[in-house]
């Protein structure tokens, strides 16, 4: 083996070697975010402490640029918005995401407002939207992959979140009509 071959396969080597570090990394990182999250639930955070962690995870450790996160309590609510293009309408629940049941990718092609996202994930039970997470401006450097890889990943969080909100909410209204049925 010539001088020249070994050094070529050394570096062959050490490419792998750091493509499979950072994936690894990733993976950590990921296991890490959903420990941070579950432990919160575990703990009992309240709902505005939940979606603090949420958006903290999203811009901060994936580095998402944009969001818009919509919840459902009594009536829609916009929870989280981040890094939106000014004087852009937002979208509209019951016009423009109710009937979006799968997350959609390259929103470019629709609405204005659209425009600015990369993806609309709907988190739903049953057929019946519990929230909408749109978001974009995703910086693939930090993630060092591509962002449909990453997008299952979101979707998790984004379910995990709007579960625990959703039992929140489930929760105060037994508690709720268990204390008017001992008015009665």
């Amino acid at each position: 083996m010539t001088s020249i071959s070994k050094n070529k396969n050394e570096q062959i080597i050490l490419e792998t070697l750091k493509i499979a570090n950072s994936a690894l990394k990733l993976k950590n990182l990921k296991l890490n975010l959903l420990l941070e999250i579950t432990n919160a639930i575990n703990n009992n955070f309240s709902r505005d402490q939940l979606l603090k962690i949420f958006e903290f995870v999203l811009r901060n450790q994936l580095n998402i640029g944009r969001l818009l996160f919509y919840t459902k309590d009594d009536e829609w609510e916009c929870s989280i918005a981040h890094g939106l293009v000014p004087r852009v309408a937002l979208p509209s629940i019951e016009h423009d995401l109710i009937n979006i049941h799968e997350v959609q990718e390259n929103t470019k092609n629709g609405a204005k407002y659209f425009e600015q996202f990369d993806v609309i994930i709907p988190i739903m039970h049953k057929n019946v939207p519990l929230a909408f997470l749109l978001a974009g401006d995703i910086n693939e450097d930090l993630i060092e992959n591509t962002k449909t890889r990453h997008i299952p990943f979101i979707q998790t969080l984004a379910n995990i979140i709007t579960v625990s909100i959703e039992n929140k909410r489930l929760f105060k209204e037994n508690i709720r009509r268990a204390g008017m049925k001992r008015e009665m």
